[in-house]
């Protein structure tokens, strides 16, 4: 394992390619990385309740998700004294890597 000290520099809740999601980009001293708490896909509810749906998640199942990492991603910005998402662009993160992907990411709070 491998920590490294770094910044945010984009945080969003963002639709991309049709999965949903909370990223964080974040850089340090020659590196970047985005840290995401993924949420699920945007497929529709009637799609997902079909019989012979190709999915393995249901409308339920996502919900859950999107609501586990939000409150994730509220801790994080309690932790960061910050309100809005926006809010934690440049806030000092600590990241911890195994085997080149990121696995952790703690918001420095000691030198807020």
């Amino acid at each position: 394992m491998i920590t490294e000290l770094g910044r945010i520099d984009v945080a969003k809740f963002a639709v991309h390619d049709g999965r949903i999601a909370f990223e964080f980009h974040i850089s340090g001293k020659g590196w970047g990385v985005v840290k995401t708490f993924e949420c699920g896909w945007d497929t529709s509810e009637e799609e997902l309740k079909k019989p012979l749906s190709r999915y393995k998640w249901t409308h339920e199942s996502r919900l859950q998700k999107i609501g586990m990492n939000g409150w994730e991603v509220v801790e994080l910005m309690k932790k960061a004294k910050v309100s809005s998402l926006d809010k934690m662009v440049g806030i000092p993160v600590r990241c911890t890597f195994l085997e080149g992907a990121i696995t952790h990411m703690a918001i420095l709070e000691e030198v807020l």
